[in-house]
């Protein structure tokens, strides 16, 4: 039985996190506690880290100073750490099967078509028969509204359609996490609403989810919690209806009104 402090336990907690590309310092002392079950969106300009401290949380970037905690697992600049005990490569290759990315350029594996593209982690990560892996492929095709293209190549269908796919693929794993960089940025402006559609009646009921977009309209309809950085330091972070009405940052409310809000 789950007690009430392990219900209240935080998703992610970022603690002092630092990050640098060389010389160059691109997260500065980031802090944030993300709530189980919330949908934070990661706001601000281009090059304020957004995408950088998403990646942090999969390890898909490691960094330099602080820490960051994913339910049991922590994770330092000299790696993960699961009580105190260090993580083997492959323990952490495990721990990002709980965790879903979905990118900015698709990623879907061009030589691969959609069934298989879908199949190909659950079989030979998470150890599926492939029939029940199919089985949960062709449900999520038929809730991304793709249902029809389990035998097309990524070449052949849309960017839309491949960030569909993209994002089917994240969710075979039934992750908790699902993690979002720039979803529609690749996209043009008339295939964003479907991919933005799917993300929000398909992708975010019940996970802990963080959101890097430009899109604020979507951000402020479906987002619990807002993030907004600048030149790598959080301005804002808090209840989204407390963060799109009364930002406490000077900062944060010019961001806001140069796009429009």
């Amino acid at each position: 039985m789950t007690g009430t402090s392990e219900a209240a336990k935080p998703a992610i907690t970022f603690l002092g996190l630092s990050k640098f590309f060389g010389q160059l310092q691109v997260l500065h002392d980031v802090s944030a506690v993300v709530p189980q079950g919330a949908t934070v969106a990661v706001l601000g300009s281009s090059g304020s880290g957004k995408s950088t401290l998403v990646r942090c949380v999969n390890r898909l970037e490691t960094f330099q100073g602080g820490e960051i905690i994913v339910g049991d697992v922590r994770l330092t600049p000299d790696g993960a750490v699961h009580g105190s005990r260090k993580l083997s490569d492959r323990q952490v290759a495990t721990y990002r099967t709980d965790i879903g990315m979905v990118f900015q350029s698709f990623n879907l594996f061009q030589h691969l078509n959609v069934l298989k593209n879908l199949i190909e982690a659950p079989v030979g990560v998470l150890g599926w028969s492939k029939d029940k892996a199919i089985e949960r492929a062709r449900d999520l095709l038929a809730k991304v509204g793709l249902p029809d293209k389990e035998e097309a190549y990524p070449s052949r269908l849309s960017g839309g359609q491949q960030q569909r796919i993209a994002i089917a693929r994240a969710l075979m794993m039934e992750p908790s996490i699902m993690l979002f960089d720039e979803p529609t940025s690749a996209l043009d402006p008339e295939l964003t609403g479907e991919v933005l559609n799917v993300v929000k009646a398909l992708a975010l009921g019940g996970r802990t989810s963080l959101i890097v977009t430009h899109e604020l309209a979507f951000a402020r309809d479906v987002a619990s919690h807002v993030m907004v950085l600048d030149h790598g330091r959080v301005t804002e972070f808090g209840p989204a209806a407390e963060v799109f009405g009364q930002p406490k940052s000077e900062r944060t409310k010019r961001f806001f009104q140069s796009a429009g809000l």
